[in-house]
């Protein structure tokens, strides 16, 4: 079957373009308002607006069209680095930034930082509310509950714990806060009681916790690690019962690096990785669903964040903001661009052959194959830059050759001359 696919390949067109993703679309600077291309926090407020933390600014988002901008230039938000997001239950918008915690309330804005607030670090990594109650982690100050008038600072002074970087923080319906952690694993806070647990006193498989989130009282969903070695995708009963997940058990992914998990209102888990091969990850409690830049409209796969309004699923990654729902009808109309603008060149090649990208594709897949439909080649490109990738094709013996390159759902292909 192999042979007769890539026989009718050699056939056809010297260049072609097959495949379309549906329910897909990405707003980047080249076609929208948007800050930054790097959208590192969402949340989505009670109007359905979408509110989008980049490396260069916060955006509202309205109606698939509209953007209010909001920057250190024409507002007082502390810093354009924006990390987190979260809207209170008085509708305020509490903010994340580098360089402290902003309350946005209609256009003002109040600012926590170190010179006026307990807080020890101004790096703000999470927000989250247990009733009107906020709860902030922070980059190398630990943690802090904070009403409005009274701060309560827990931090490794005050714990006993080594717990200056904090990552996330969720709170469940019996009002327990569960917070990520650096070094120290998962630390649960009841009251002013604080409980860690790391590989020494748990089934917890790592110490380096990325992300939490809350499914019920019972079920504690956990993003673990950076590397091969130390990550993992974790549910927890809130007792005892880790239950991992890992390439080993979870299709052949691996969930390097999570930075953010999403339980929706029907139970999915919307699971985002900063790992170049996975991308964002969907889990039904029976499938695992693998959305990546090489085969779903995803433009990058490193995805630090996720939101979901009333009918979409929102996904900030190094590359743009994407937006999904197969059922969506405006993104499903969207333009979809070829792969290529044009034939790879030159041909016949000699040493090399460039691949000339249109704009939009930034990860790709290339595989090229002998006329027996062998298998000759095979690269994974990252951060593809000026439209353009060059590939050593010295080693290949003269002859006619076929490649197939893989991107955002679709696939191209092309035949070439090695002399």
């Amino acid at each position: 079957m192999r042979f007769i696919l890539f026989s009718l390949l050699f056939i056809g067109s010297v260049f072609t373009t097959r495949g379309q993703f549906a329910g897909w679309f990405t707003y980047d600077t080249t076609n929208s308002a948007i800050p930054s291309n790097i959208v590192t926090a969402l949340e989505v407020d009670h109007e359905n607006s979408i509110w989008v933390g980049t490396q260069d600014g916060l955006a509202r988002f309205q109606d698939f069209f509209n953007w209010t901008i909001f920057n250190t230039s024409n507002s007082a938000l502390p810093d354009n680095r924006v990390t987190a997001l979260r809207q209170a239950p008085d509708l305020t918008i509490w903010i994340g930034t580098q360089n402290g915690l902003a309350v946005l309330s209609g256009n003002s804005f109040t600012v926590y930082n170190t010179s006026n607030s307990p807080l020890t670090s101004n790096a703000i990594t999470a927000v989250a509310f247990e009733g009107s109650k906020a709860w902030i982690t922070t980059d190398g100050g630990g943690f802090y509950g904070f009403d409005g008038t009274t701060w309560q600072v827990f931090n490794s002074a005050s714990t006993g714990f080594n717990i200056q970087v904090c990552y996330d923080v969720a709170v469940d319906p019996l009002g327990n806060k569960w917070i990520a952690s650096l070094s120290n694993g998962l630390l649960k806070v009841t009251g002013n009681v604080v409980t860690a647990f790391t590989p020494q006193n748990s089934q917890i498989p790592f110490s380096f916790v990325r992300s939490v989130a809350v499914e019920n009282d019972t079920t504690i969903w956990l993003g673990m690690g950076f590397t091969d070695n130390d990550s993992a995708l974790v549910k927890f009963n809130g007792t005892f019962d880790f239950q991992v997940f890992s390439a080993l058990n979870s299709e052949g992914i691996a969930f390097r690096n999570v930075w953010d998990i999403l339980v929706t209102a029907e139970g999915e888990k919307w699971i985002c990785t900063n790992d170049l091969d996975y991308g964002a990850i969907l889990y039904n409690d029976t499938v695992f669903t693998n959305f990546n830049a090489f085969t779903s409209g995803l433009p990058y796969n490193r995805v630090y964040s996720v939101a979901k309004d009333t009918a979409n699923v929102w996904l900030g990654t190094l590359r743009g903001l994407a937006v999904y729902n197969v059922n969506n009808a405006f993104l499903s109309s969207q333009e979809v661009k070829p792969l290529l603008t044009s034939a790879p060149f030159p041909n016949p090649a000699i040493s090399q052959i460039s691949i000339p990208w249109n704009n939009g594709v930034h990860q790709a897949r290339v595989g090229i194959y002998g006329t027996d439909g062998r298998l000759m080649m095979y690269r994974t490109l990252n951060d593809i830059s000026e439209g353009l990738s060059t590939l050593d094709i010295s080693f290949l013996a003269p002859g006619l050759y076929m490649a197939s390159v893989q991107s955002g759902g679709r696939a191209s292909y092309f035949k070439f001359i090695k002399q």
